[in-house]
């Protein structure tokens, strides 16, 4: 509930330190929308000057910042810098509200919000009244098949189900077999020649159905992470196709994307890649090697099997339906634009 009254104990105050900072977690990878800033309004004397006079905004996605207590850590991404803030009025009544405006020349992603202080009204402490962070929270309900897993139908020994990437709680497990939604178990391939499996998956590939059309601001993926060598099973390389069709009849590639390896305990950090809004229901990865040596799309399978796989992907969007016949009339527009510069999609049939 909002709480920008003025009242001391709503609101937050530091230790006498002449530069505080303040940062907020939305406890997972997001879009960034909008940031609301209501300044220190403890009424009475000169209370007020414990508000924020100049602040540098900033924030960062997992991973991207080394040591979060750290201002100066170059990871972080500069919104606003040493940007003024309204002094607070020490009345009961106060709204005037400094607001941030994330995603201006692109979707901004990120899970972290850094309010840097600069300097304050003249006191040893400083504060605010209340902050607001607005932003996209990854798509839910996305269902996934892969063209063979470690689990069944494929194999009967393990429970390693392409389902697991996207359960939602997953993302930094270093326990690889369960059940989806039990918090334990990532996807891995069926592997190439394992005795156990009755398939041998010499070009991997896992293929999410969103459900519904999405304009598609980025793909967030958290890499295997069974702890040890067994990281070597995860992505290194994957080429990113999105369709309207689950045949992929319409594929548009989006690039070859690299991910680095997983740390194998549970600090696995969400990797980004940004899709540019771009609108699809079908989202796929057509993995291309792992860091176990294998190049698939080469004949070359490396160490352990050829295994590959993952413990979690999400999807930052907006829903897009369009009128059907409006959909049908882009559809040959861009299928003519792209003729001449994308180059060839290699399809390949889900086992």
């Amino acid at each position: 509930m909002p709480e920008h009254n003025n009242n001391p104990d709503d609101m937050w105050l530091s230790n006498a330190e002449p530069k505080p900072w303040f940062r907020l977690d939305a406890g997972e990878v997001v879009r960034l929308d909008q940031l609301r800033i209501w300044n220190y309004n403890e009424t009475g004397g000169t209370f007020w000057m414990r508000g924020v006079k100049t602040a540098t905004i900033k924030y960062a996605s997992e991973g991207q910042v080394a040591n979060l207590n750290d201002r100066n850590d170059p990871g972080w991404t500069v919104l606003a810098a040493n940007v003024p803030f309204t002094r607070a009025d020490q009345t009961n009544a106060y709204e005037t509200v400094d607001e941030f405006f994330f995603g201006t020349s692109g979707p901004a992603v990120g899970r972290y919000v850094l309010i840097d202080v600069q300097a304050n009204y003249g006191d040893n402490y400083t504060g605010l009244a209340e902050v607001q962070l607005f932003g996209l929270r990854p798509l839910s309900g996305v269902r996934a098949v892969a063209s063979s897993q470690l689990a069944p139908p494929y194999n009967y020994s393990f429970n390693r189900p392409a389902a697991n990437t996207v359960d939602g709680v997953g993302k930094t497990t270093t326990a690889p077999d369960g059940n989806p939604g039990s918090g334990s178990g990532m996807w891995l391939s069926a592997g190439i020649g394992f005795p156990s499996s009755n398939v041998s998956d010499t070009n991997p590939q896992i293929t999410f159905d969103l459900g519904l059309p999405y304009a598609l601001d980025a793909l967030v993926l958290y890499n295997y992470n069974e702890p040890g060598a067994f990281t070597n099973r995860g992505v290194q390389q994957a080429e990113i196709l999105i369709s309207f069709d689950e045949s992929f009849s319409d594929a548009r590639s989006l690039g070859v994307f690299t991910f680095n390896k997983a740390p194998g305990n549970a600090s696995n950090p969400g990797q980004t890649a940004l899709l540019g809004g771009l609108v699809a229901r079908y989202v796929r990865l057509d993995i291309l090697s792992n860091y176990n040596g294998a190049r698939y799309h080469d004949g070359v399978y490396g160490a352990d099997y050829g295994f590959v796989g993952l413990n979690e992907v999400q999807f930052l969007g907006t829903l897009s339906i369009p009128e059907p016949g409006t959909m049908v009339l882009l559809g040959i527009g861009l299928a003519t634009c792209l003729l001449g510069a994308q180059r060839q999609v290699r399809r390949r049939s889900v086992h």
